[in-house]
């Protein structure tokens, strides 16, 4: 922004410390809509920074004021038309792919959540086979306690019979 200037339009030329100008053909033009207050559009070049200042709430479909009625105009509501077009499909295919990445997310801790349960329910399963081993190993032993038991009391009976038909 330019201070202490009313001048809404600033054209700057490429010119070398003695003033001497570059080129004819090129520049900066500063362009200030806050302090463009046109009551007619009488130029071109008004009609311009009229587009640039009002251009995003201008509505075709609401009919265009007087000074849109030029052919270059309607190209440039064109354009502004393709690109809001554009930017509304860009930010519907955005939410597209927010939805499908959110569903994705979603079908994904479904599947952890099931392959965490399917876990807890081998590792259940595991236990409690642990479990039947340790109880079978115990009877087994238990057997073999009392086939050992059986197999001493078996052998002293022998001995005893043995005992006693040496004393008779």
């Amino acid at each position: 922004v330019v201070k202490d200037d009313d001048q809404y339009l600033h054209s700057y030329k490429f010119r070398d410390d003695a003033g001497k100008l570059l080129t004819s053909h090129g520049g900066i033009w500063l362009l200030e809509l806050k302090k463009f207050h046109a009551q007619h559009i009488d130029s071109e070049q008004e009609r311009w920074l009229q587009f640039f200042k009002d251009g995003k709430t201008l509505n075709d479909n609401n009919g265009l004021p007087e000074w849109m009625g030029t052919e270059e105009m309607r190209q440039a509501m064109n354009t502004l038309r393709q690109f809001s077009e554009k930017e509304k499909n860009y930010f519907a295919y955005q939410a597209r792919q927010d939805y499908i990445r959110q569903q994705n997310s979603i079908r994904l801790d479904s599947e952890r959540k099931i392959e965490q349960e399917r876990i807890e329910k081998e590792a259940a399963l595991l236990e409690k086979e642990a479990a039947i081993q340790r109880e079978q190993a115990a009877i087994q032993r238990e057997q073999a306690e009392r086939s050992a038991k059986e197999a001493a009391l078996a052998e002293i009976e022998e001995l005893k019979a043995k005992l006693k038909n040496q004393s008779s």
